[in-house]
């Protein structure tokens, strides 16, 4: 019974997680000027007819995975795009020897004022035979977003959470949606937030009884984070049913779509 449970709550979260990115999508659409997204990108923001520019909007998550699925949804629906934050890409075994090895090298102080860093890397990446390494490939679409080696290590090493960028292709672009989670949203604001997936499980995420209270007081500090992070417009996507969380909020405070 537990297991048919557990598979039937998988089955509910990946209907809801699709719905959930499709919604983002067309709001993304709406909100710069409900044109074709490529026709966007290649026009630039004065002719998107008075919509928003991309650099306006910022999607927040609640966990690392959601920020997962999100960037492969934006990425396939050819939305421009930078990850804030630090990312578990930056745990895996070759991105922290490659960064030990910027840090402490004589030789690669002297390699990387000879090329740009994005460059320097991606011959490092070459020369060591890593040209596939997905972590690495990460690592190398942040370093777009620096200038020098040692902007781009102490960013790493003393940056806040929401300071540090990731492009979503291998051309930075400043006009591009902003992803992140809620956690990195802090100190962060943008003209239009959508947060989606504000539901059970999610938004506030489960806890073991003996912690509830503490943990879902925790949950809604952080929500509250991310909905003030929105100077114009903020739209939360949820299932439809309002959560303990707006139960507070006025009728007329609250403008929902059923997903």
């Amino acid at each position: 019974m537990q297991q048919r449970e557990q598979a039937c709550r998988c089955g509910s979260w990946r209907r809801q997680a699709n719905r959930a990115k499709g919604f983002c999508g067309k709001e993304i659409n709406r909100m710069i000027g409900g044109i074709d997204m490529l026709d966007a990108q290649e026009k630039g923001y004065e002719d998107t007819a008075g919509g928003r520019s991309f650099s306006e909007i910022a999607v927040l998550v609640r966990t690392n995975r959601q920020a997962e699925a999100m960037e492969e949804y934006l990425k396939t629906e050819g939305i421009p795009y930078v990850v804030r934050g630090r990312g578990t890409f930056l745990e895996a075994q070759t991105v922290r020897e490659a960064l030990a090895y910027f840090r402490k090298s004589g030789e690669a102080e002297g390699l990387r004022k000879e090329k740009s860093l994005p460059c320097f890397l991606q011959s490092w990446m070459q020369e060591k035979g890593l040209a596939g390494d997905e972590p690495l490939q990460k690592l190398w679409n942040m370093a777009v977003c620096y200038k020098t080696m040692d902007a781009f290590l102490n960013m790493l090493e003393l940056g806040e959470e929401g300071d540090l960028c990731r492009s979503g292709t291998r051309h930075y672009t400043a006009d591009a949606v902003s992803l992140m989670t809620l956690h990195a949203s802090k100190g962060l604001e943008f003209p239009a937030v959508i947060i989606p997936w504000v539901n059970r499980y999610s938004i506030p995420m489960e806890s073991r009884k003996e912690e509830a209270l503490q943990s879902l007081e925790e949950e809604r500090r952080l929500l509250y984070v991310g909905m003030t992070r929105a100077k114009e417009e903020l739209i939360l996507v949820t299932s439809g049913s309002r959560r303990c969380f707006f139960r507070k909020f006025p009728g007329k405070q609250l403008c929902g779509t059923r997903l």
